[in-house]
C-alpha cells in the first residue's frame, strides 16, 4: 500500500520580524498599497516615490521645519518622478513658496532644463543657483547654451563652479571671467572651495603667479590647505639648500602640532592671521597663549577668527579681557555665524537690550542674522514695544515660525500694513494656509486681517509650473506631445 504525500504544518521562521510577519498578511498589504499612491506602484521606481505622508506634511503645514523639507528634497532626489507628482497636485500648490519649488524642480534635472530652455523660470542669479545645485548637467546647460552666455555674464559665475567641480573645470578650461579684477577673485572663490582646483591652480605657473598675494608670497588659498603649504615651503628650502624646520613637517597635523615654534622662525604676523581665518585650532593656540596674543594680536586678526570659528567665538565672549574689543558690528557677525553666540548674547539683559537700541534700530548698522534672531526678539515683551512695520516683515519674511507669531498676534499684525501682510503671506504660504485651516488661530486674528490672508491668491509661477508638471510624461521622462506643440507654437510667436 502506497503512502499518500506527506503535510507539513507551515511555520514562521523564528527569527523573522514582526514587519516581516506583517508583510506576509495580504490584508495588511492590501491596505499598504490602498493607501499608496497609483503612480508609486509604476515604474522602475516603484514604492520608493513620494507617499502620502509626504502629502499630509505638507498639508498640515510641517514645512515650516526645515529639516522635513529638506527630507522631502532627498526623497525626490532618490526618485525625481516624485517632483512631477507633487507639483501636479493641485492642492499642494497653496502651500509652497517660489523658492521651494525651485527647490523641488532642482531635483529633477530634465524637467528643469525644459523649463529654462523654455523661458518659465524667473531668471536672476539666486534662482539659477538654487536650481542647478544638486544637479551639475544643468548648470552645464546654462554653460553651454550660447542664449544664456549674455545672462551669464551679469552674474557671478564662479559661484556655479562652487556647486560642482565640473563647472569649476569647465571655466577654468574655457577662460571664463568677464574681466580680469572679477576673474582672479573668482578663481580665489573656486580654489578655496575645492582643494582639486587648489591643486590645478598650484601647479599652474601662471595662475598661481597671478593669484599670489605679494605679502603673502604665494596665493591665500595655501594657507587653507596647509599641505601644499609645507610642499611649496620645502621645495623652495630645498632649491636652496636651506634646511628648515618644515622639512621636518609632512602632515597639516604635524604643522598645527608644531605651530608655536614656527611661530618663533619664520611665520608674520600676516600670514598667522590668515591660517587663523582658516583653521580654529590655529587661532585657538594664539587666543589661549599669552605671548602669541601680544605678539600677533595688535591689528585685531581675531575679528575675522571669531566670526569664521565658533570655538574662538565662545572663547572671546566669554573671556572678560576681551570684552572691551567687543563691537555691535562683531556682535550682529558672531549671531550670524554662531548659534551657541547667539544664544549667550540673547541671555545676558544688557547686551539684548541694547541690540535692539543700536542695531535695530539704526539703519546703517549691518543686519543681523534675522532668520535665527527672530523668534528670541519677538518673544521679548521690550523688543515688542520698540516693533515697526518694516522689522516685523524683515523677521517675518526670514522665519516661518517668526511668520506665524506675527500674524496671528494682534500687538504685531495691527503694526503691519495690508501690503506688509502679503508680503509675508507670499513668502510662507504654507503659513497663512495653517492660519486659514486652523479654527484656534483663525480667533486670533481679527476680522479685517483675517479677510487679507483669505485674499491672498497662489502666484502665477506655481500655477504655470503645475501646467508644465501634468503635461510631463512619466514614462519616456519628457514633455507630451501635446505639450511640445504647444512650446514649438509659443517658440513661433515670440519670432
Amino acid at each position: 500500500m502506497k503512502r499518500g504525500p506527506r503535510h507539513f504544518k507551515k511555520t514562521v521562521e523564528c527569527n523573522s520580524s514582526s514587519a516581516q510577519v506583517a508583510l506576509g498578511i495580504p490584508e495588511i498589504v492590501a491596505n499598504i498599497l490602498h493607501q499608496y499612491p497609483r503612480y508609486g506602484l509604476r515604474g522602475q521606481n516603484n514604492l520608493v516615490t513620494v507617499s502620502k505622508v509626504w502629502h499630509e506634511a505638507i498639508k498640515q503645514c510641517h514645512l515650516q521645519d526645515e529639516p522635513t523639507f529638506e527630507k522631502l528634497i532627498a526623497d525626490c532626489l532618490k526618485c525625481p518622478e516624485s517632483v512631477i507628482q507633487i507639483l501636479r497636485d493641485d492642492t499642494f500648490l497653496p502651500y509652497l513658496s517660489e523658492e521651494q519649488i525651485l527647490k523641488l524642480i532642482s531635483c529633477h534635472s530634465e524637467f528643469a532644463i525644459y523649463l529654462l530652455k523654455n523661458d518659465f523660470i524667473p531668471i536672476n542669479q539666486e534662482n539659477l543657483l538654487i536650481l542647478t545645485k544638486h544637479h551639475p548637467q544643468v548648470a552645464m546647460h546654462l554653460f553651454t547654451n550660447p542664449k544664456w552666455r549674455q545672462t551669464l555674464q551679469q552674474m557671478n559665475i564662479y559661484l556655479f563652479g562652487c556647486q560642482h567641480l565640473e563647472i569649476a573645470q569647465y571655466i577654468l578650461d574655457n577662460h571664463l571671467g568677464s574681466d580680469l579684477l572679477h576673474r582672479r577673485e573668482g578663481l580665489k572663490t573656486l580654489a578655496e572651495s575645492s582643494p582639486i582646483i587648489a591643486r590645478r591652480i598650484f601647479n599652474d605657473p601662471a595662475t598661481y603667479r597671478d593669484l599670489t598675494e605679494h605679502n603673502l608670497n604665494g596665493p591665500k588659498f595655501l594657507f587653507k590647505y596647509i599641505e601644499l603649504l609645507i610642499e611649496r615651503s620645502n621645495a623652495e628650502r630645498s632649491k636652496a639648500n636651506q634646511p628648515s624646520v618644515l622639512l621636518q613637517i609632512n602632515t597639516p597635523e604635524d604643522f598645527i602640532n608644531h605651530f608655536e615654534d614656527l611661530s618663533e622662525l619664520e611665520l608674520s604676523r600676516l600670514e598667522v592671521k590668515v591660517l587663523g581665518e582658516y583653521h580654529s585650532e590655529i587661532a585657538m593656540k594664539v587666543m589661549q597663549s599669552e605671548r602669541l596674543f601680544k605678539k600677533y594680536c595688535e591689528t585685531r586678526p581675531y575679528n575675522t577668527w571669531v566670526i569664521n570659528h565658533e570655538a574662538v567665538a565662545m572663547c572671546f565672549i566669554k573671556t572678560e579681557a576681551f570684552r572691551e574689543f567687543f563691537d555691535y558690528y562683531l556682535m550682529s557677525r558672531l549671531c550670524e555665524n554662531h548659534p551657541a553666540a547667539l544664544e549667550f548674547l540673547f541671555n545676558q539683559e544688557d547686551l539684548r537690550i541694547n541690540m535692539y537700541a543700536n542695531v535695530f534700530l539704526n539703519s546703517d548698522s549691518p543686519n543681523l542674522p534675522l532668520d535665527k534672531i527672530a523668534m528670541p526678539c519677538l518673544k521679548d515683551p521690550n523688543f515688542r514695544r520698540i516693533s515697526h512695520d518694516s522689522l516685523l516683515v524683515s523677521l517675518g519674511t526670514h522665519n516661518p515660525e517668526a511668520a506665524k507669531f506675527i500674524l496671528t498676534t494682534k500687538e504685531l499684525y495691527t503694526k503691519l500694513s495690508e501690503n506688509s501682510v502679503r508680503l509675508i503671506c507670499n513668502k510662507y504660504p504654507h503659513i497663512t494656509q495653517q492660519i486659514l485651516n486652523t479654527q484656534s488661530l483663525r480667533e486670533l486674528v481679527k476680522p479685517a486681517h483675517l479677510a487679507i490672508l483669505e485674499a491672498v491668491i497662489i502666484e502665477p509661477f506655481a500655477v504655470e509650473i503645475s501646467k508644465q508638471a501634468k503635461g510631463w510624461d512619466l514614462q519616456s521622462n519628457k514633455p507630451s506631445k501635446e505639450m511640445d506643440v504647444d512650446a514649438v507654437a509659443k517658440f513661433t510667436l515670440k519670432k
